[in-house]
């Protein structure tokens, strides 16, 4: 009886972490006239444009390998949203996520994931602020060292508010510096508008 117990409680553990990475069910992803991806939420009012050799997919591991532990536990999302997910499939590769914060504390939000991104040693941590298309952006540059791989990975992240909620969209890579990133990510960013 004690086995099935505990067979029940790991059950239950593991649909529970598992349910919290789900995308949206009201994101959809359409090819573009001019070989884009357009990225929408309806209920949530967002559109953004991304390059064509973006491939957008559910959260699995076996499509998901360059999220580890600590990246993991900085988008914990519980009663957030997470709008979307994907990566280039050609050169230069790049991994992006979405998210939508049921907060509209930009500011402590912002506190929060900069002490956890604190405690797990980020380097060159990095917080500007930007306006991009009449949309104040606050943007965190980092880097953090996968414990498995051994490899680091440089993050461009860019918060906004959004009605009563903050948007966060996340950048990533480990082959190419801030730069590169930065260009890549702010023709995305450029895209972004209400709908």
């Amino acid at each position: 009886m004690k086995k099935n117990k505990i067979l029940v409680f790991a059950l239950l553990i593991i649909l529970s972490s598992c349910t919290a990475y789900k995308i949206s069910s009201y994101t959809s992803i359409k090819n573009t006239d001019d070989g884009r991806e357009l990225v929408e939420n309806n209920k949530e009012y967002i559109s953004i444009n991304y390059y064509g050799d973006y491939w957008f997919h559910p959260i699995r591991k076996n499509i998901t390998l360059n999220w580890d532990d600590n990246f993991m536990n900085l988008i914990k999302v519980r009663k957030n949203k997470i709008l979307y997910c994907g990566h280039t499939t050609i050169e230069p590769y790049y991994s992006t996520i979405g998210i939508l914060y049921k907060s509209n504390d930009l500011t402590q939000l912002i506190t929060d994931i900069t002490e956890k991104l604190k405690k797990l040693k980020a380097q060159n941590l990095l917080q500007t602020n930007d306006t991009i298309r009449s949309i104040t952006f606050t943007k965190l540059y980092y880097v953090l060292r996968d414990p498995e791989l051994k490899i680091e990975r440089r993050y461009c992240d860019y918060y906004c508010t959004h009605g009563n909620d903050v948007l966060r969209i996340v950048f990533w890579t480990s082959e190419y510096g801030h730069k590169g990133l930065e260009n890549e990510s702010e023709n995305v960013i450029k895209t972004i508008k209400d709908i």
